[in-house]
């Protein structure tokens, strides 16, 4: 949502990668939200942002982002106001953002619904949006094939005017 503001807001931006996201925070499951904060523990906390499958499959990996939250994540007063702006986001008119953009989405995202991220790609003039296996944080779950993505977009763009 910050990146989406960014790009609304200022002429430096050439292409536009939003994970996991929508236009309105409306669109946002507010109590799956909050079932990411740490409060009732890192691992229950990740049960929203990856699939049971992941958790299963790379669990050195989730031991390590279950570790880094412990450390550095927000909790208490600043989750609660990272969510709160997360929920009371309203984009400005989409119709403006004319860069091109991709839309990555867990197609079993708890908190940001499939089809709110869908909207956003098919709202914005030179979107897409594509699916990706997982749920809140899928970019992670399947970060190589989103990173070619990612840098196939950069590559086409790299130096355009």
């Amino acid at each position: 949502m910050v990146a989406l503001q960014y790009a609304h807001g200022y002429s430096r931006v050439r292409t536009l990668t939003l994970y996991n996201t929508a236009a309105s925070g409306d669109a946002v499951d507010a109590d799956a939200l909050d079932a990411l904060a740490l409060d009732d523990g890192p691992e229950r906390s990740l049960d929203g942002a990856f699939s049971p499958g992941f958790r299963e499959n790379a669990p050195e990996l989730v031991d390590r982002i279950t570790e880094w939250r412990e450390a550095e994540d927000a909790a208490g007063d600043a989750f609660d106001a990272q969510a709160a702006a997360m929920t009371r986001f309203s984009a400005l008119p989409l119709y403006e953002v004319t860069v091109p953009a991709e839309v990555y989405y867990g197609v079993d995202d708890p908190v940001v619904p499939a089809d709110a991220a869908e909207s956003l790609g098919a709202d914005l003039p030179r979107g897409d949006a594509t699916a990706v296996e997982g749920r809140h944080c899928s970019f992670v779950e399947h970060a190589t094939a989103v990173t070619d993505r990612l840098v196939a977009l950069l590559d086409e763009h790299a130096g355009a005017e």
